[in-house]
Order: structure tokens, then sequence, then C-alpha cells
């Protein structure tokens, strides 16, 4: 590879073309200083400086640690967060691993000794689109399963293929997708045993205003929910300020707001600001359903969850199943309590969200929503206020495959001690006392009752 700039861009070029051995044309050899075990997704920012083809003089060897411990690997699927690619790896479903690493399944093409071909397709301009696999296209990951230094290996595949920055990203902390923006505006790490860099500018916050919900009212005539920012995050700060509002008009400044609403679809927007003034906008769709709508029954033979039963965690009994809008009092049930979803048929995964946020993914019943040992549960979080618990399905392990038909329930937990009720009367027919009647001593007659 050779130096050059372009643009006021350094870059380094692969000269020669190298498809068949990643060692041959030289290998760059890059160590980097790993803080924080997890999942990280792999970016390039490269551009094709050869030619008009955007399938030509896009691509270049990548190699990291794969080992008993680590993994180096494609993932195509429906994860979305670093729990969900833990859950693929684990069940190997939509990964690859680079030919030569000792695990499979490989990706089609390119591949040998360990190395991915990672490429892209954007002619004339920097991109930070890298992907790997000759067909359906993986983005490229790497888990670490400790902090510390660890090497990138880097060698030319097309020449022309030129490659301006290299970045990981940690999923646990900023999710799958990272903008282009803020990979663009990172601060540049150091080398192990290097100088330190300049401070980016400020990157702008994530407004996260949770998941679209649907409900049904209860017999106020009214469905109580609750709208959650609190996985709202800033790469490089913190948040400071909430503003959720409906059309113009405020409607609270909290990460999280219990709301009612009547039957109707009510789009909410949340506003967040992080310490150093920069915002971001996300928004949320509610919608009420009349009890007179009724949601309908699962299609048949389809996955679908068909009911969710309260559990005494402490006994491990049902309590009842769930309807919308139920009350739970848990000064009368016991505070110790858990969720089982019923399912139609053997389902391969369910996933478990409480008011908008994952909780749990279970892979064998019974279906729990903070998991279960066998017939033992383990109990929620389930604090006083209104909740929204809502239950899907998937044919696969992990919260993968084909989706059947979630279940969605709303509810309240309170804490309330009736006073007792007074005894009833005595049935009639038993021994009693009926009246009291007043005697003359005297004259040993009654005065009255």
């Amino acid at each position: 590879m050779e130096k050059g700039t372009l643009d006021g861009d350094t870059f380094y070029e692969a000269t020669t073309n190298n498809f068949s051995s990643p060692t041959t044309g030289g290998v760059l050899n890059y160590d980097i200083k790993i803080s924080r075990a997890g999942i990280y997704r792999f970016h390039l920012r490269s551009r094709i400086n050869i030619g008009t083809d955007n399938h030509e003089h896009n691509d270049t060897w990548v190699k990291l640690p794969n080992s008993s411990t680590e993994d180096f690997f494609g993932y195509r699927g429906s994860a979305t967060n670093e729990s969900g690619l833990n859950a693929a790896l684990a069940s190997n479903t939509g990964v690859l691993f680079p030919k030569g690493s000792g695990k499979t399944p490989p990706p089609n093409g390119g591949s040998t000794s360990g190395f991915l071909k990672a490429y892209m397709g954007i002619l004339n301009a920097w991109s930070w689109g890298i992907v790997t696999n000759d067909g359906p296209q993986h983005q490229i990951y790497a888990k670490f399963s400790k902090p510390g230094v660890y090497r990138l290996q880097m060698s030319n595949r097309s020449q022309g293929h030129a490659i301006e920055k290299i970045a990981l990203h940690h999923v646990g902390t900023y999710g799958i997708n990272y903008s282009s923006a803020n990979l663009t505006n990172a601060a540049e790490s150091p080398r192990e045993g290097g100088g330190s860099q300049p401070q980016p500018t400020n990157q702008s916050p994530n407004a996260n205003a949770g998941a679209d919900q649907t409900l049904t009212v209860g017999t106020n005539g009214q469905a109580a929910f609750t709208l959650n920012g609190s996985q709202s995050s800033d790469p490089d700060g913190s948040i400071t300020a909430y503003l959720w509002k409906q059309g113009t008009t405020t409607v609270g400044t909290q990460a999280q707001l219990n709301l009612t609403r009547s039957p109707g679809t009510y789009t909410f927007t949340l506003e967040v600001t992080d310490n150093k003034g920069a915002k971001d906008t996300d928004q949320v769709t509610v919608t009420v359903q009349s009890a007179s709508t009724p949601p309908p029954p699962p299609p048949t033979g389809d996955l679908a969850v068909t009911s969710l039963t309260l559990i005494n965690a402490s006994t491990d009994q049902d309590i009842k199943n769930l309807v919308n809008q139920d009350q739970i009092n848990i000064a009368q049930v016991g505070s110790s309590l858990s969720v089982r979803a019923n399912v139609n048929k053997a389902v391969g995964s369910v996933k478990f969200e409480l008011n908008g946020q994952l909780v749990k993914i279970e892979g064998a019943a019974p279906y729990a929503l903070n998991g279960n040992n066998g017939s033992d549960y383990t109990a929620a979080n389930l604090p006083v206020g209104n909740h929204t618990l809502k239950a899907t399905p998937y044919a696969g392990s992990g919260a993968t495959g084909t989706v059947g038909q979630a279940l969605t329930i709303t509810f309240s937990i309170i804490n309330q001690v009736n006073n007792p009720n007074p005894p009833p009367p005595p049935p009639t027919g038993n021994l009693a006392v009926t009246s009291l009647t007043l005697i003359n001593a005297s004259t040993d007659q009654d005065i009255k009752n």
C-alpha cells in the first residue's frame, strides 16, 4: 500500500491486485487497545480511486483475532443489540467466519487464512459502508472477551481501493448502527504506546422515544400508558434535558411520562439535549382502541402468544390470566411476581418487552418474563405504576426467524391495604339472638322490645 492525499484527506491505497493470498503483498499490522469487553462493529472509510465500476477496485483483506474466546465474523439478521448478536453467535444463526479460522460456516467468495474480504460500492466519494460475503451482504463484527491489546491486520486485495480511516464501535454502548457523521467526527485513538489526539467536536445525542404502542381502553373509556425516553444516549457526554410534545403542546419534561388517552392515534415527539447544547428528536405513535374492537385472533397455524399468565414467583403458582387494564394489588397477591407467555404451538423463542424496553429473550418453555429454572420462576421488576407488556414469538432461537403474532397487555400495579369487611349477619335458620325485650321485674310483664 502507498500513502497519498486527496482533498486534504491522507489515505493508503493498494497499488497491486492480490486476490488469492493476503500475505503475499505485505501485511499492515495495527495494534489496537480495547478498554471494554464486548462486541464491536468494524468500519472502513474508503473509496474507489480507479475506474468507473463500483464492483471493481473496491475491497481489502481484513483480519482480527478468532479463537476459543474471540470471534471475528460477519452477521446478517434481525438482531438490534449486543444481546441479539450474542444469541446469534451462540446459535450459529446468521453468522459466518473467515476460512482458515477453524469456525463455520464460511462466507461465499474471498476469504482465506483467517482474513475476510471487506468491500464497498461507492464511486468518487469517501464512504463508511463496508460489508463481506459474495451474496447477501453481512456486516463485520469482532467480539473481544476482555480488555487488552489486539492486532488488526490488513492487506491490499484490489488495486485502487483507498482507505482513509478505520473504526470499531462498541455495540453494547451505541447499538448496531452508528451514524457516518459520528464515525467521521470521532476522536482518533492513539496506537498502543502512542500519544494523545486532539479532542473532537461535540457529537449530537441520540433520542429514543421507545417502540410504538397499541392499547385498548378500560371500563372508564381511557387507556393508561408510559412514554419512555430513558434509552436516549449521548456518545461523548450526557443527556441533560427531555422535552415531550404532542403536536406543538408540551406534555412533559421528564424521561418517562405516565399518560391516559381516549380512543384515537397520537404521535409524541421527544427532544433531548446533551450537556453541550446539541439536540436530537425521535417520535413514537400510540394507538388507543375502543373496547368494542378487540384485537383479531391469531391466524390458524401461525405462531402466536395466546395469553399472558400472572405468576406468584414465591410459590410458582398461577394467579390469573392478564387482560387489558388489569389492576394488580400487591398488598393482596404479594410483590414477588412474574408473567408467563402461553403459545399456540412450539416456538423457538419469545421476546419480552416491558414499557418499550427489552427485558428477556426466552428460548425454552415455560417462557417467563424474567426467566426461570424449570418450574422455579424468577421474580420480575414490576414497580407500582402503569405498565405495557409485549410478548413476541419467533420460530428461531434468540428472537430470530419467522416472527409470530405478539400479544400486548396494559396493566397497573397498586399497593392498597383494604379495611376488613364487617362480619355478615347470621344466616336464616341457624341459632341466633333475634331481639332484646325490656321487662318490669315487679310485675314480670314485657314493656317493649
